[in-house]
């Protein structure tokens, strides 16, 4: 682990942030299948979501991103949620 990295880490552990961890990108495998759940649209977000299709580009342009990084970090922030007017 480089010093940028855990420093990162350390960071987002000190706001409360956990887990915080390191991963390989390898270990993300863009996938059609995984597409075709957005496509149907059962979350509403299907073209109306920065993060979803078809704002973030094909599989294929998302995989040639990823390949261009060496580790990542993977962040949970949790915080209690109010189902009924939280949205």
């Amino acid at each position: 682990m480089d010093t940028l990295t855990a420093a990162a880490l350390d960071f987002a552990r000190g706001l409360g942030i956990e887990p915080a961890v390191e991963f390989d990108p390898r270990l993300l495998i863009p996938e059609q299948r995984i597409r075709e759940l957005c496509f149907e649209d059962k979350c509403g977000n299907f073209r109306n979501h920065y993060m979803c299709p078809p704002y973030v580009g094909s599989v294929e342009e998302i995989a040639a991103r990823l390949e261009k990084y060496q580790r990542g970090i993977v962040l949970q922030y949790s915080q209690p949620l109010d189902v009924r007017n939280d949205r």
